[in-house]
């Protein structure tokens, strides 16, 4: 099964040994023996730890092929991965995420596990409603707007979390 996304810190490290660096549009990329590209990034699992190092394809799957990612892999490094690929989109190039991650969630309720949606709801943040687009620059309206988004995301994803929950019969991951 090909990954997209690789958190766990063994494989990681076990593969980054392994891997050729080149650069790519002022990217460092690193090629595995099949010939495909990953970035590496850092992620924050644990606030009272120094950060993780994590792999991802590039180049980058696309926001739709990446909630589907999050949704279905059976590995739940790859579920901590997409995430951080949207939350680092959302923040560069501001993407808005939530919303369609949320719709996908709420279609596929029945197949999704409190175990992934739990790595979804701490990844993507979801239990803050703060904006965590840049403001500068932006009239006041437009912030606003934004800071609505994350208010309403966050009530939406809470209620989701409650429904999944109710759902949940200790399915397998």
């Amino acid at each position: 099964m090909q990954r997209y996304f690789i958190e766990d810190q063994v494989i990681v490290w076990h593969m980054l040994a392994r891997l050729t660096p080149h650069e790519a549009k002022g990217l460092t990329v690193f090629e595995d023996a099949a010939g495909r590209y990953w970035t590496q990034y850092d992620f924050i699992y644990d606030l009272e730890c120094p950060p993780n190092t994590g792999l991802r394809i590039y180049p980058y799957p696309l926001l739709e092929e990446t909630i589907t990612i999050a949704l279905t892999t059976p590995f739940a490094d790859e579920v901590g991965g997409a995430i951080q690929l949207l939350l680092d989109l959302e923040w560069q190039e501001e993407v808005d995420f939530r919303t369609n991650l949320l719709d996908e969630i709420e279609v596929n309720i029945q197949r999704i596990s409190l175990a992934r949606y739990d790595i979804i709801y701490d990844r993507a943040e979801f239990w803050s409603a703060d904006n965590r687009r840049r403001i500068i620059g932006k009239f006041y309206e437009q912030v606003k707007s934004e800071a609505r988004l994350y208010q309403e995301s966050s009530l939406r994803a809470a209620s989701l979390r409650v429904a999944i929950q109710a759902n949940d019969t200790a399915m397998p991951f």
